[in-house]
């Protein structure tokens, strides 16, 4: 299924609603990252599929990232696919994307093995990774729980419970906040139950709390429940 392409820009007390960090419209197969577009490999001079089969998995690695690109971008440009649970940068133009399920990830490097994929504007090889899911570090989880990981990066204003719980207000409340700062600003942020973590973070993963600025990376955590005094 296709991602809602609708840009999110509703105000919130001089907070705009968070926002994908690159705007998306929409382009053959539905959205693209910042106006770009996707065309035929034949008429771009795309690497063509890998000869060595490798078998499919929910992970693909991306080769050709820009090294200017964030994880927002990735979340752009493959969403369309189907939901995405994990993005890792790895450095020198590569990058690791774990899907949700299998399917999306070979609906994802079908499409790419004839038609380009681009990330600001340049094109992207995908293939299978060697591996079933991508290690998850600290406090984060493979599973879906009802607890997320917030992550907020670039922040260039205050960020409080309060702040959390407005930008969540319009997808669920949340019912536990907890912020750490010990290596950078790590919000902790408990709902009901892990359906509602599961929208929250699709809805909210890649946005920006305010315009260019706190971006989110949203993650399931280990944990379960959260002892706010």
């Amino acid at each position: 299924m296709l991602r809602d392409p609708m840009k999110r820009e509703a105000e919130m007390g001089g907070m705009s609603d968070p926002k994908r960090s690159r705007m998306m419209v929409n382009g053959p197969m539905g959205m693209m990252p910042g106006g770009g577009m996707m065309s035929p490999m034949a008429n771009q001079g795309a690497a063509p599929m890998q000869s060595t089969p490798v078998r499919p998995t929910k992970v693909v690695q991306l080769r050709n990232v820009p090294e200017t690109a964030v994880e927002a971008d990735l979340l752009d440009a493959c969403g369309q696919f189907g939901a995405v649970s994990y993005v890792q940068l790895a450095g020198r133009g590569t990058a690791l994307l774990e899907f949700e399920n299998q399917r999306s990830a070979e609906e994802c490097v079908n499409y790419n093995s004839t038609t380009d994929i681009f990330v600001l504007q340049q094109p992207v090889r995908f293939t299978f990774a060697l591996m079933d899911e991508i290690p998850r570090r600290g406090l984060e989880g493979a599973k879906p729980t009802n607890v997320l990981v917030m992550y907020v990066n670039n922040a260039r204003y205050p960020i409080s419970s309060d702040v959390i719980a407005a930008i969540c207000k319009p997808v669920a409340q949340v019912h536990r906040i907890y912020i750490t700062r010990r290596q950078g600003i790590v919000a902790l942020a408990e709902f009901q139950d892990g359906e509602t973590a599961r929208t929250v973070k699709q809805r909210l993963n890649g946005c920006d709390i305010y315009s260019g600025c706190c971006t989110l990376k949203i993650e399931f955590s280990k944990v379960t429940r959260l002892n706010v005094k």
